[in-house]
């Protein structure tokens, strides 16, 4: 967008086309193949980099039919407070080509993985819990750190202070330490509302501040489909000290990019295409993507000011145009 220009790329092998993108980060798309492996793409040099394979998490198995064929995955559901499988809870059948919906709900890096020392945490279903691995490992490790490690809508990476930072349903914010044997978890924000509702995102500011932004949502129905598209977005400053979020519509004329990708923040001076206090957002609503493949998908800016709305992607009759989902994603060349 800083160029107002578009661009084509080829990619190498293995084939892109039938890949799921869920995330961006570091200048690298995060992308699924149709056996969910968890493959990282530099589209500028046009690395890949390969994450361990489903079945190294602890709460997934290899499925078999009774010839012997691979025929999917079983998603367990883990018990936090046994710190092990709730055998009372029927496993998820997933096919091979289902799980990346079900196991990347969020993914975010925690810096160029082509530097070595990367550290990919991801967001997975059931209960939104989280597992991390990083580049060079064989498996992924389950975090377990308290019962309370559930429920993460968006996650991101705090290069100032080397933590992860997770917001939760109810607004409550925790600080997810990985640099050493064993993960620790920590709540810093306290939970805001006593129910779940909306979706939550969470972003740090280049001065230091963090941000809640709270998506809601309607529904539009049109010739016998319903679509879930924004409505309207609400940003609020995270204050740690006084335990609680302040409603706020200037980001110091910076704006906004959610979505799949890892959040981030520009200053639109910088940048003479993008709208001062906006948010851009593109479709991550992972229900919609995972069984509506061809549906239209959503890409706006929403002016925090004036809560006005300008679609970034018209109408097309061009069912290919929506999958994979479009990302943010700011380039990286190394």
């Amino acid at each position: 967008m800083s160029t107002n220009k578009l661009y084509h790329i080829t990619l190498s092998e293995p084939a892109f086309r039938t890949r799921h993108v869920m995330g961006s980060s570091y200048g690298w798309l995060i992308t699924a193949d149709e056996r969910s492996n968890l493959i990282l793409v530099n589209p500028v040099t046009r690395a890949q980099i390969a994450m361990p394979p489903p079945e190294t998490m602890n709460n997934v198995r290899l499925r078999y039919t009774e010839d012997g064929v691979l025929d999917g995955y079983d998603v367990l559901y883990m018990d936090l407070f046994s710190r092990d499988f709730d055998t009372e809870m029927e496993p998820y059948h997933l096919t091979l080509e289902e799980a990346r919906f079900y196991l990347y709900a969020r993914v975010v890096l925690s810096c160029d993985p082509s530097h070595g020392n990367c550290t990919v945490l991801v967001v997975q279903l059931p209960k939104d819990q989280l597992s991390y691995t990083r580049v060079g490992d064989t498996k992924w490790t389950w975090i377990d750190a308290n019962p309370n490690c559930w429920a993460y809508q968006h996650i991101l990476y705090n290069n100032n202070d080397g933590l992860f930072y997770g917001v939760r349903g109810m607004g409550e914010v925790d600080s997810i330490d990985l640099n050493e044997p064993s993960a620790e978890v920590k709540v810093i924000l306290k939970p805001i509302i006593s129910y779940q509702a909306h979706s939550r995102y969470i972003v740090q500011a280049p001065w230091g501040d963090f941000f809640q932004i709270w998506r809601h949502d309607k529904y539009n129905k049109e010739n016998g489909i319903t679509d879930r598209v924004a409505d309207k977005f609400y940003v609020y400053k995270i204050d740690f000290v006084k335990q609680k979020l302040v409603e706020t519509n200037n980001i110091q004329d910076h704006a906004i990019f959610i979505g799949y990708n890892s959040s981030f923040m520009l200053p639109v001076k910088d940048f003479s295409t993008l709208i001062p206090n906006s948010i851009y957002h593109t479709d991550d609503l992972l229900d919609y993507i995972f069984c509506q493949r061809s549906s239209l998908r959503q890409a706006v800016v929403f002016n925090m000011k004036d809560s006005s709305f300008i679609e970034l992607s018209p109408p097309s009759s061009d069912s290919r145009l929506n999958w994979p989902p479009s990302v943010w994603i700011q380039p990286s060349l190394t």
